[in-house]
């Protein structure tokens, strides 16, 4: 119990932006001590995608502009001649248009063992248009081998601007100072429309492997402000180790040009911060 003490709080994850613990860890499937960082990817120079690393923001604090997008891709290459490393492909790819799809990748250096990077590309007729590295993933206290990675991807107008987004929901472990691994289910906004780039970040589920306290949320898009744009909203329902519960909301509101605010929370919490 000492290890899992919950703050509630104002505060929260969201992007400035497309990846939830006091001396603990994270773990990963389908579906914003230290965590183990790796050094940067290295993608062929001949392309030079984003790489926007989650961004934690305070209650208050409203995403900036995203970066620049990554460079289109006049040649017809494909994602893993594009970014150097093992590429393997996550699943199947998800239709954005009728001419383009989306897809996850995931690179894995075996210079940097027991690491990985999340990469989301739009494909059209004649190749990639656009990649971003999305996430990164490391569990080297798994051993050597790619961690296991299983991202959902989905495309919708969430926020209602006209523009598909996709939201990549993914289960990972990750290992805080102090305590063992815990499990944690993220959800990610990115935004395809003028470039990819991720908008949003958002801890879901979260699992202490070392104890009995679980954290499930619920997520809905809906207009919270009456502006005609759907904004965030999501519940968090908590177990301690006594099977109490308690329940807590946040909520995140869409500005324009794809910016998100973080508006009001009772939970706080992301990777190791609690």
């Amino acid at each position: 119990m000492g290890c899992y003490r919950r703050r509630m709080r104002l505060a929260a994850v969201g992007l400035g932006l497309g990846v939830a613990v006091l001396g603990c860890a994270r773990t990963s499937g389908p579906g914003p001590g230290a965590t183990v960082v790796s050094p940067e990817p290295s993608p062929d120079p001949a392309v030079s995608p984003d790489e926007e690393p989650p961004i934690e923001a305070a209650p208050t604090e409203v995403s900036p502009p995203a970066q620049e997008p990554a460079e289109t891709n006049p040649s017809g290459k494909q994602v893993h001649e594009l970014v150097t490393g093992e590429v393997t492909p996550l699943g199947s790819t998800v239709e954005l248009d009728a001419d383009r799809v989306v897809g996850a990748w995931r690179r894995f250096d075996p210079q940097v063992p027991g690491e990985a990077d999340i990469v989301l590309a739009i494909v059209g007729p004649d190749g990639v248009q656009h990649l971003v590295f999305a996430h990164h993933v490391a569990t080297p206290w798994l051993g050597e081998e790619p961690p296991h990675i299983d991202p959902s991807l989905t495309v919708d107008d969430y926020d209602d601007d006209g523009r598909p987004e996709v939201r990549m929901v993914l289960t990972e472990e990750i290992m805080c100072p102090g305590g063992g691994p815990n499990v944690i289910r993220t959800m990610m906004l990115f935004d395809t429309e003028p470039k990819l780039a991720k908008g949003l970040q958002i801890e879901l589920d979260h699992e202490m492997l070392a104890g009995d306290t679980v954290t499930q949320a619920s997520v809905a898009f809906e207009d919270l402000d009456g502006d005609g744009h759907r904004d965030v909203r999501v519940v968090y329902v908590m177990t301690d180790a006594e099977g109490e519960r308690s329940e807590a909301e946040n909520r995140w509101l869409w500005l324009d040009k794809d910016r998100w605010t973080f508006d009001r929370g009772d939970y706080h919490r992301y990777g190791c911060d609690w």
